[in-house]
């Protein structure tokens, strides 16, 4: 009897229990970590963090740059043409002596110019064939050789320097001689050095303007007169005097130094 009475008891303080535990509610389950990405051995990868201020600033600067240098790709073919004004100094070609012109040629002339190049361009190098013809008061000054440049690109402005070298040759010269009716007998060949030094501007990515300025040293040899053709300039009554006197040195071949300084317009096609 006690035995039935103690397990009924048991019953009651269970059911209790059990009631009072339903009666209580659930309490919500902790917060679960963010899902993260696992790379492929199971690693756990970060989490992108969001773009700071210097990044936002850093992209705008880049999309600034893009609008600035007007959509400029790289460059494979370099085309220009260059026109301007230069003065011929040959105050050095007589060298303290009048052998080498004899004072035929007058000793500083000035004149207009044209040239053009047409070469290759590899990032910030140009490797250009060149021609320049001048046209000054004393005859026509002609070069041709090759070219080497450095640019320097800030958008659409590009600084450059370039320096060149190759044949130079003066033909036609109005000379005395000539000057008296009669064709000139001299003939002067060398060769040249330039450094040039300008500033182009794109106007889109395929054409540019520019200016600059250049400086050529000459190195001229004139070739040894026949007597026949020296006897012709001393016969010549309009050739002064003083100058007839001396053409006997005109017999023997002489060399001078040379040069010129021009300002130069430039407009370049480029692919």
């Amino acid at each position: 009897m006690r035995g039935l009475i103690g397990a009924s008891a048991l019953a009651i303080t269970l059911g209790i229990a059990q009631g009072a535990a339903e009666a209580q509610p659930l309490a919500p389950p902790p917060p679960s970590a963010p899902p993260s990405a696992a790379g492929p051995l199971g690693l756990t990868l970060p989490q992108p963090s969001p773009p700071t201020p210097e990044m936002i600033r850093t992209e705008q600067q880049l999309d600034q740059a893009k609008i600035d240098d007007a959509g400029r790709r790289l460059e494979w073919v370099w085309v220009d043409v260059h026109g301007g004004f230069e003065q011929l100094g040959m105050q050095t070609f007589n060298g303290g002596q009048r052998g080498f012109v004899a004072g035929l040629v007058n000793t500083s002339s000035s004149g207009g110019f044209v040239a053009a190049g047409v070469g290759a361009r590899l990032l910030y190098f140009t490797f250009l064939l060149r021609g320049r013809v001048g046209v000054f008061d004393s005859g026509q000054l002609y070069r041709v050789g090759g070219e080497a440049g450095f640019h320097v690109p800030f958008g659409r402005i590009e600084p450059r320097l370039s320096l060149g070298t190759g044949y130079a040759g003066m033909n036609n010269l109005r000379d005395a001689a000539s000057a008296g009716g009669g064709a000139s007998t001299l003939a002067l060949h060398g060769f040249y050095v330039r450094a040039d030094a300008g500033v182009d501007y794109y106007l889109t990515p395929l054409f540019s303007l520019g200016v600059g300025l250049s400086a050529d040293l000459l190195g001229l040899f004139r070739p040894a007169l026949s007597m026949a053709e020296v006897q012709v300039i001393k016969a010549n009554a309009a050739i002064p005097a003083g100058v007839r006197s001396g053409a006997d040195v005109l017999t023997m071949s002489g060399a001078g130094w040379g040069g010129t300084l021009g300002v130069t317009a430039l407009a370049g096609l480029h692919f």
